[in-house]
C-alpha cells in the first residue's frame, strides 16, 4: 500500500527556525519556502498563556497581503501529531489553500474569535515589497 502524500504550508512556530519544527516536522520532507497565492490574508499575534514573552501567529481571511512560509511533504501520523499541536477545530481549522508555486497544501487557518488576547505585532512583519507577512520571532520559538 502507498503512504499517502500530504503537504503541509507553515508559517510560524513550525518553520525551520523554531523549535516546533524539530519537535513534529523532523520526519517530514522541506520542499521550498513559498507565498499564498492569494493577497487577502493577514497575520495576528496572539500570547502563549503560559509564559507571557513567547507569541505565536496565525493567520486569517480578509487582509491585505500574502502570507510567506515553509512547504512540506508528511504523512498521517505527522498531520495527527500537528492537528494535536495546532489544537484543530478550538484554536485553528485546517484546510487546504493555494500557494504561488502552483501547489495546494494544508494550512492552519486561526478562528475568528482565537486563543487568548492579541498582542501588538512584535514579531509580525510585513514585507512592503512582497506585500507578505512574515513570521519573524525574537524570542522564545
Amino acid at each position: 500500500m502507498v503512504e499517502e502524500i500530504i503537504k503541509i504550508f507553515v508559517y510560524g512556530s513550525l518553520k525551520k527556525s523554531c523549535w516546533a519544527n524539530k519537535a513534529y516536522l523532523n520526519e517530514a520532507v522541506f520542499i521550498c519556502e513559498t507565498l499564498t497565492q492569494d493577497n487577502d490574508w493577514k497575520m495576528l499575534e496572539y500570547t502563549s498563556g503560559l509564559e507571557e514573552e513567547k507569541s505565536f501567529p496565525a493567520i486569517q481571511r480578509n487582509g491585505n497581503g500574502y502570507i510567506l512560509g515553509e512547504l512540506y511533504k508528511a504523512d498521517k501520523k505527522i498531520l495527527a501529531a500537528l492537528d494535536a499541536y495546532e489544537n484543530n477545530g478550538s484554536n485553528y481549522v485546517r484546510e487546504i489553500i493555494k500557494l504561488k508555486n502552483g501547489e495546494q497544501a494544508y494550512a492552519y487557518i486561526g478562528l475568528d474569535q482565537p486563543i487568548p488576547e492579541c498582542l501588538p505585532a512584535q514579531n509580525v512583519l510585513f514585507n512592503d515589497i512582497e506585500k507578505a507577512y512574515i513570521w519573524s520571532p525574537a524570542k522564545g520559538f
